[in-house]
């Protein structure tokens, strides 16, 4: 009776004690496991005892951190108008085509077809309206940029 409780106890101490291997991932992110299967070969033993650290953390500065958030969204907002304005000039573009050809069709290509003005097309004249407004978003974003925060 008295063996068994000893294999008992250095049993338990032996579960107790497991394995806890360390390793850094390929950002230098240090990571712990003691769970074999999730350990990769390029792993240490850890020795001793592993605990954890009470730090003091730092008050954060709420706006500075409200200013970090808004960012990204002020970035997307960018990309979107800078898509937008592609997608603009692409059409453009594709109306002129058609303009030249049906020009080059109607007389053969010796005479070119007159600058675009009056005869723009109603879709030209709202793509040049759109493109005059995103512009002008896209230069107040940039005026904002520039300026310090107060």
């Amino acid at each position: 009776m008295k063996t068994a409780v000893i294999v008992l106890t250095l049993s338990l101490l032996a579960v107790a004690q497991a394995d806890v291997w360390r390793w850094k991932d390929r950002s230098g992110r240090l990571h712990y496991s003691n769970i074999p299967g999730h350990v990769p070969g390029r792993s240490t033993t850890v020795g001793g005892r592993i605990g954890v650290i009470e730090a003091d953390v730092p008050s954060v500065d709420r706006k500075a951190v409200a200013g970090s958030f808004a960012a990204p969204e002020q970035i997307r907002h960018e990309h979107t108008l800078r898509r937008r304005l592609d997608e603009i000039q692409r059409t453009k573009a594709r109306l002129d085509a058609t303009r030249r050809a049906y020009y080059d069709r109607l007389y053969g290509g010796t005479i070119s077809p007159p600058p675009l003005g009056l005869e723009a097309s109603p879709e030209w004249r709202a793509l040049d309206a759109e493109e005059a407004s995103l512009r002008h978003e896209m230069s107040t974003l940039a005026q904002r940029e520039a300026r310090p925060e107060r």
